[in-house]
């Protein structure tokens, strides 16, 4: 089994010309995809959901409709609680970049010339697109009916 999946700055050096442009069309494209993704899933998620929301109000008798749960703790959260909440999810992002960072000095992937490799950017990129599709889903939870 290899010790990293991570090419070294070494490798990434010795690269011929034409594999770090398929590296680069790859990895941009592969970013492109996941964007677009991304976005297709957010929209689905406001759309769809603010549809049950409403359908919600219509049927209020019936449970079966009640496919989303209210969040209502999260809608009254105090502007100190607001502020400690995104620097909680700041610190979380920075955290994360930074060990992204630290995993790639430890492996000797770390490059002066082209920085962190595709493979980290775009497992990067993936993880903030998640946390858009968990904040897509909370926005969701607490949209009024109506």
């Amino acid at each position: 089994a290899p010790d990293s999946i991570l090419p070294t700055a070494k490798e990434i050096d010795e690269m011929s010309e034409r594999e770090g442009r398929f590296r680069l069309h790859f990895y941009v494209s592969a970013l492109l995809l996941c964007y677009v993704v991304t976005q297709m899933m957010g929209t689905s998620i406001m759309v769809l959901g603010s549809k049950c929301v409403n359908c919600r109000a219509l049927h209020r008798d019936e449970e079966a409709v009640n496919l989303i749960p209210l969040v209502p703790s999260m809608a009254k959260l105090r502007v100190g609680k607001q502020r400690l909440l995104v620097a909680m999810v700041f610190l979380a992002t920075y955290g994360v970049s930074v060990m992204a960072t630290i995993y790639s000095i430890s492996k000797q992937s770390l490059s002066p010339i082209s920085g962190l490799d595709w493979e980290l950017w775009l497992a990067l990129f993936a993880l903030n697109a998640l946390s858009m599709l968990v904040q897509a889903f909370v926005a969701v939870g607490r949209l009024n009916v109506g």
